[in-house]
Order: C-alpha cells, then sequence, then structure tokens
C-alpha cells in the first residue's frame, strides 16, 4: 500500500480520538497526536485542560516545541503518518488536511458521556460553556502565535461533520476522499449534516447545494432541492459546495427567521437539534 500522510483537526468533541484509532488500522499508520502530550503534560501539571490551554497563551515556548516535531515529519516518506493536530495542516503541508466538525450541543453531550478524569462538568450547559472557552483561548493563542485562524475552513482539503455520522462513516468518506486527492482531484470538499444545513430566505432549490459558514452555522443560500432529498433520505451527511460572501441582510428575517426554519422543518418531517444564533 502506498504511503499516506493525513492531518486530522476539528472542533472539540467531534470524535477525533475515536477516529484516529479507526484511521490508524484502516491505513497502517503511525498517530501523531500533539492533543494527547498535551492532556499528559496538563496531568503532570495538576490542571484541566481548559486551564492548561489558557496557561499555553502566555507560554509559546510549548507550542514552538510541539510546532518543530510537526514540521520535522514533512519530508517522512517512508511511513504512513496520521497528524492528530491543530496545525499540522500548516506545518506538513505535504498531507491531505481534514476538518472534523459537529454541532456544539452534540460536543457537549459526548463529553459528558465520556466522563474523562480533566473534563468533568456538572451539566450540558456548563459543558457547552467550557468547550466555548477552551475554544476561544485556542483560536486567540493561535492567531496571536501565528496570525492564522483555525475556523477558516477553506484551510482544509476535506470538511467532515461528525453530528449525525458515525465514526466508522467519518473514517470511510475521509479514504474515499484520499483516494481522490491522490489522483490529484485537489477540491475542497465538505460533507455537513442535514441538520446544521439552514435554508436562508430567498435560497435556489435548484442546482447544487451551497452553503456559507457563519460562526458555528452553516447556512444554505442554493440547492435545497439537495438538502430536502437528503433529509428524506435521512443521510448521515449531503455534499455541500462552500462558499463566502453569499449572505445578506435580506436572507434573515430578524426575529421572524426561527419561524421561518419551524416551517421548514414541517415541510420536511424533521427536527434541527438548535436554531442558530444570529
Amino acid at each position: 500500500m502506498k504511503k499516506c500522510k493525513i492531518s486530522l483537526t476539528g472542533d472539540l468533541g467531534s470524535g477525533k480520538s475515536t477516529l484516529c484509532k479507526i484511521l490508524k488500522e484502516k491505513f497502517s499508520a503511525e498517530v501523531v497526536s500533539v492533543g494527547t502530550i498535551q492532556r499528559s503534560m496538563a496531568k503532570d501539571m495538576g490542571m484541566t485542560t481548559c486551564e492548561f490551554s489558557h496557561y499555553m497563551e502566555q507560554h509559546p515556548e510549548i507550542d514552538n516545541r510541539f510546532d518543530e516535531m510537526i514540521k520535522s515529519y514533512d519530508s517522512v516518506n517512508d511511513k504512513s503518518l496520521l497528524f492528530d493536530s491543530r496545525l499540522a495542516w500548516n506545518f506538513v503541508p505535504s498531507a491531505m488536511s481534514v476538518y472534523v466538525t459537529t454541532d456544539l450541543q452534540v460536543a457537549a453531550e459526548r463529553v459528558l458521556a465520556a466522563c474523562r478524569e480533566d473534563e468533568m462538568y456538572s451539566s450540558l450547559k456548563e459543558a457547552m460553556e467550557k468547550l466555548s472557552d477552551r475554544r476561544r483561548s485556542e483560536l486567540k493563542r493561535y492567531s496571536s502565535i501565528y496570525g492564522l485562524d483555525l475556523n477558516n475552513i477553506f484551510n482544509y482539503d476535506l470538511v467532515a461533520d461528525s453530528t449525525t455520522a458515525s465514526a466508522e462513516e467519518i473514517a470511510e468518506l475521509i479514504a474515499e476522499a484520499y483516494s481522490e486527492y491522490e489522483a490529484g482531484n485537489r477540491e475542497q470538499k465538505a460533507y455537513i449534516s442535514v441538520k446544521r444545513l439552514y435554508p436562508v430566505v430567498g435560497a435556489e432549490p435548484g442546482g447544487e447545494l451551497v452553503g456559507e459558514k457563519r460562526g458555528h452555522f452553516y447556512f444554505v443560500t442554493g440547492g435545497t432541492d439537495k438538502l430536502k432529498e437528503g433529509i428524506k433520505n435521512n443521510v448521515p451527511f449531503v455534499k455541500v459546495k462552500m462558499c463566502e460572501g453569499l449572505l445578506g441582510k435580506d436572507n434573515f428575517c430578524g426575529e421572524e427567521y426561527n419561524d421561518f426554519l419551524k416551517k421548514w422543518e414541517k415541510e420536511n418531517g424533521f427536527s434541527y437539534i438548535r436554531y442558530p444564533f444570529l
């Protein structure tokens, strides 16, 4: 089998650790996990992962140490490598980059269920707040040190949504995308859960499914017929062409937008996990 390189990052609680285990077997790959090292360091220092994230904001030398380690792998070609790292997409450009996304509420539910010693929360609300806080800390740190926006999905070759998909389904999606990547098809691909795709007012029904990301949420500006088909067939995700600059104030109706979405739910016989905060 030809040696591969894949970098994996994504939202907190998106299931990256489980996914790494599956991909490790699928590609017979060595896993390079910065997150595992960070958790070990936090435990040794008597900190939670959130506390350690804030600590790293004041100690850039820790990030520098990780960076040099990751960079050293870019020229390695004699073995398959899987990077579980926030910045491997930047430091190992020879790897196909994957971003695993998931809804914040679903992520918090998973973290609560995991009962990790360093991530113990008393409620779903607290888990959501702490995950958001930790993510803000990461974004601040990487923006300050590198001038990079981890939330910019156009940094990645593949965006895969695990909100309503199993780790096995995401792993298969990554394997298929990697085959296309190796064959020379480098066009970005995004597969998003139908429960995270919110049609906007005036969205075109025909054509390909087109969307734009705002904050935690994905809005559909075209191809709603394909979205309806995905809902009807109860698929774990649908392919979306991600764009920028499509949304305007006319696409939303202020306080009436939630009513617009409720109508969409009723017409298509399903329910969103939560409504977007506009």
